[in-house]
């Protein structure tokens, strides 16, 4: 028996990333966007292999294009860290989602 590590297709694009004061630091990335039914949004972003030195805890603004559900935007998003192994280079955000105008 292998084990083996399932990781998560991306279902968003033209994902960005910027600072509070808006210092776009990521942009044209994919992400893997999960809801959860409190209403909370965790977006899964892909970062290059030299990760950006966000700050755990820190709100940044992260948004993009939903694959085929229009677009999300999450104006205070959390950096809650970045994963191992095959999702070294991912950076993980939660949030609450805002429908743009």
């Amino acid at each position: 028996m292998t084990d083996h590590v399932e990781v998560a297709l991306p279902n968003a694009v033209d994902v960005h990333v910027a600072s509070e004061d808006g210092l776009l630091l990521v942009s044209n990335a994919t992400a893997v966007v999960i809801t959860a039914n409190i209403g909370a949004i965790t977006v899964k972003v892909n970062v290059d292999r030299e990760r950006p030195a966000f700050v755990e805890g820190t709100h940044y603004s992260v948004g993009g294009q939903l694959n085929g559900k229009g677009e999300f935007s999450l104006p205070k998003a959390v950096f809650k860290g970045y994963g191992f192994g095959p999702e070294d280079h991912v950076a993980s955000f939660l949030g609450q989602v805002v429908v743009p105008k």
